[in-house]
């Protein structure tokens, strides 16, 4: 699919899923289609806008308890890119859940990245041009290839740790490196990167939900 487009799903089918599948899945096929196994508004809202459940308040108790599986089909050809697949979610969040939030400021527990006392040991990448890349290495390890280092925050956050991740480095550019963090985060990433990661509160933004609806089922 071409960056260039905005692209939205042609067709949307929900089912309440079955209430035997523990496991939640959310994943977009080599085709393009979209799928969300047993996943609850509050999965979706977390996926699409790139934000902990931490960072969703006011929903209704529905919007946890009831689970879904969807499958959806991009009106263009191909694989969107991960913008392109959050876009296309909220506007399904938006059309078929009649989402309505508005955004504020709370003090959370979160995670600061910032410079360590060395200079970083952080690769250059040659392809800055290309998506980044997360590639897990087995238990507590990645490859990380053309990464900001707002990425690499938003990757800790969203598949590493329970909080928020707050990129305050000041690293300009895309990466490429390994973490092997197995069994002490903080600890590897100080010595493997030459970076801090820093555990407090700060103010985070947060989802208020206005409204939310039950999606008609088809």
């Amino acid at each position: 699919m071409s960056a260039a487009v905005d692209p939205v799903f042609s067709t949307i089918n929900i089912k309440l899923a079955a209430p035997d599948h523990a496991a939640t899945s959310i994943q977009v096929d080599p085709t393009g289609r979209f799928a969300a196994t047993h996943a609850s508004l509050k999965d979706l809202i977390a996926f699409a806008y790139t934000v902990l459940p931490t960072q969703i308040q006011n929903l209704p108790d529905w919007a946890e308890s009831e689970k879904f599986d969807i499958a959806a089909k991009p009106d263009h050809p191909g694989v969107g890119n991960g913008n392109q697949i959050r876009s296309m979610v909220k506007k399904l969040l938006t059309e078929r859940f009649k989402l309505a939030f508005h955004l504020e400021q709370k003090e959370l527990p979160a995670f600061t990245l910032t410079r360590g006392p060395s200079a970083p040991q952080l690769t250059p990448s040659p392809n800055s041009a290309t998506l980044p890349d997360f590639t897990p290495r087995g238990p507590g390890s990645v490859s990380v290839r053309n990464s900001t280092m707002s990425q690499f925050a938003t990757y800790l956050q969203t598949s590493v740790v329970d909080r928020p991740v707050i990129d305050k480095t000041g690293l300009a550019g895309k990466y490429n490196f390994t973490l092997t963090w197995r069994p002490d985060l903080p600890t590897a990433i100080q010595q493997q990167l030459g970076l801090q990661l820093n555990s407090g509160y700060a103010p985070i933004e947060v989802l208020v939900i206005t409204q939310a609806t039950k999606p008609t089922l088809n």
